[in-house]
């Protein structure tokens, strides 16, 4: 893809008026995401404090990447051994800022989370090119969306995002090494990071057949682009090397895996949870609705998955596909936040509407009505995005 959205012309030691303005708005996004979801806690909880509101948002896991951020990761044993699950990265660069800063560990990932949203909407304007409008859509539901609370709060989601369209970015203009360096990250992030890997893969095709290239010569093309082989060299590393710190510490490389079994989760046939997902797509009872919302997760997800693929996003579609391959294989639970986190299907459904003046405009309340809705769910203690 060519990025259309930004014209360099000569450098400049100073920022632009343009992207002063662009920032004072996404900054202003980011403050009105803030207000509103602290709106949403006095309302559901009755409490004012600004210390009670991040402390509430810091919910379910993220409770234990507070544990490691404090105490490391759990001993042999130990229930708290279990939070081998979560990977380093994310709580590394939130425990780092709350060394630096004093800041509350909860009060870090805030910040650190809040930044990388910010961060993950200014690199999206390459990935939409010209398509200001959809940006814009974008933007706005990273911090007033259906899962803006999981962007503000001690979660991966926002630098799962950010260094996913980092790493897409790469692809898309065939900068091979860059893009493996972003999956290291992401792969240290959480283990479906290292997915990515098959994007960088379908990106070379891609471009190798655009080129003219065929089947035949496809092989020895790769085998002549050495910043491709040593950007699929790199991309693993984060994984990698979260397996080797393992195996030196407990002496199981697959530690993250074999935990999973305290959260009732087993491998399972991914067609297995698919028929579940469509067997049951409606009901009355409010025990049941999460694993409802979570099959329309699926099955949505699985459709805009399909849908990039027809547009000619081959590696976007790669790597959602696989995304969701992968955790259908451990079941449908936290489906809508895994689909949530691929930033790819997010990114098409709001360049869907973003054509039509009249779906553009309808499109902002329902994004802000979606994102009230899932504020109060997670206030309120919903396991609906967990």
């Amino acid at each position: 893809m060519q990025d259309q959205s930004l014209s360099l012309g000569q450098p400049s030691p100073y920022p632009s008026r343009a992207a002063i303005e662009l920032g004072g708005a996404l900054l202003a996004l980011a403050v009105a995401g803030t207000l509103a979801r602290y709106l949403i806690f006095l309302l559901v909880t009755g409490e004012s404090s600004a210390a009670a509101f991040i402390d509430s948002a810091c919910a379910w896991d993220c409770g234990w990447y507070k544990g490691i951020i404090a105490d490391g990761y759990g001993e042999p044993g130990s229930s708290v051994y279990v939070n081998r699950a979560f990977f380093p990265l994310f709580p590394a660069l939130a425990g780092g800022l709350h060394q630096l800063t004093g800041l509350t560990i909860a009060a870090s990932g805030f910040a650190a989370s809040t930044v990388f949203t910010l961060a993950a909407a200014l690199a999206a304007r390459h990935w939409f090119g010209a398509n200001r409008h959809a940006w814009w859509l974008f933007a706005f539901s990273l911090f007033l969306g259906p899962f803006s609370v999981l962007l503000a709060t001690l979660y991966t989601e926002a630098l799962f995002i950010l260094l996913s369209i980092l790493a897409l970015n790469a692809i898309n203009r065939q900068r091979w090494l860059a893009a493996g360096c972003w999956v290291a990250l992401l792969s240290a992030t959480r283990v479906t990071g290292v997915l990515m890997g098959l994007a960088i893969v379908a990106g070379f095709v891609v471009a190798h057949f655009a080129a003219n290239g065929s089947i035949r010569t496809l092989i020895p093309a790769a085998l002549r682009a050495p910043r491709l082989l040593l950007g699929l060299l790199v991309a693993p590393l984060g994984l990698l090397g979260y397996m080797a710190f393992l195996a030196l510490d407990v002496g199981d490389p697959l530690a993250f895996l074999h935990v999973q079994s305290s959260w009732n989760r087993h491998l399972q046939s991914p067609l297995g949870t698919l028929v579940a997902a469509v067997s049951r797509l409606w009901t009355t009872d409010l025990a049941e609705f999460t694993d409802v919302a979570a099959h329309w997760a699926l099955l949505v997800g699985i459709g805009l998955t399909a849908l990039l693929a027809r547009r000619g996003r081959i590696p976007e579609a790669a790597f959602c596909g696989a995304l969701i391959l992968i955790s259908m294989i451990a079941g449908s639970g936290s489906m809508l936040r895994f689909v949530a986190g691929a930033a790819p299907l997010g990114m098409l459904l709001c360049e869907l509407p973003a054509g039509r003046p009249g779906l553009r405009f309808a499109a902002y309340p329902v994004i802000a009505a979606l994102g009230v809705l899932g504020t109060m769910s997670w206030f309120a203690g919903s396991t609906l995005l967990v």
